[in-house]
C-alpha cells in the first residue's frame, strides 16, 4: 500500500513539474498571454485571437496558461461579435432609410404568388431607351432541345 501511494505521489509530482516544462517556457507563454490581454484591452480582437492561436500551438504543455487564454478568447470573441452587431445595426439603419426613400419611386403590384414593386409607368417626354445597346450583345446560337 505504501509503495502504491509513493508511486502515485511521485507521478503527480512529475506531472506538476512537467506541466509547462521549464520556467523560460512558462515566462514566454505568460508574456504571450499578456500581449493578447493588452491587445484585447485595446479592442484589437483579431490580433488577440492570433496571439492566442500562437499560444495554443507553441505552448501546448502550458495548460494553466492556455486555460487563461481560453477564457480571454471567449471574451474577445464576445466583444468582437458585439462590435460587429453594433456596426451592422448602423449599416442596416442607413440602408433602411435609403429603401424607405426609394419606395416612393415604385408602385406596389400584388401578384398571387408574391408582392412586387415595379417602377411606375414612364411619364410623357421621358426616354424609354434601354440601359444597354442590345445590338452589341452576343446572341445565343446554340440550339436547345
Amino acid at each position: 500500500m505504501y509503495n502504491a501511494i509513493k508511486t502515485l505521489t511521485l507521478a503527480a509530482l512529475v506531472a506538476l513539474t512537467a506541466a509547462c516544462g521549464d520556467s523560460a517556457r512558462t515566462t514566454a507563454a505568460t508574456d504571450l498571454l499578456d500581449r493578447a490581454a493588452a491587445a484585447a484591452s485595446a479592442r484589437q480582437y483579431p490580433l488577440t485571437l492570433q496571439l492566442l492561436d500562437s499560444l495554443d500551438h507553441s505552448y501546448r504543455d502550458c495548460l494553466d496558461i492556455r486555460r487563461r487564454g481560453t477564457r480571454l478568447r471567449v471574451e474577445a470573441l464576445r466583444d468582437l461579435t458585439m462590435d460587429s452587431i453594433a456596426a451592422n445595426d448602423a449599416r442596416l439603419g442607413a440602408l433602411q432609410t435609403e429603401v424607405d426613400a426609394a419606395r416612393a419611386d415604385f408602385a406596389r403590384v400584388d401578384i398571387p404568388t408574391a408582392t412586387r414593386y415595379t417602377p411606375p409607368p414612364q411619364r410623357a417626354g421621358t426616354s424609354t431607351a434601354p440601359a444597354c445597346n442590345r445590338a452589341s450583345m452576343p446572341t445565343d446560337t446554340s440550339s436547345s432541345p
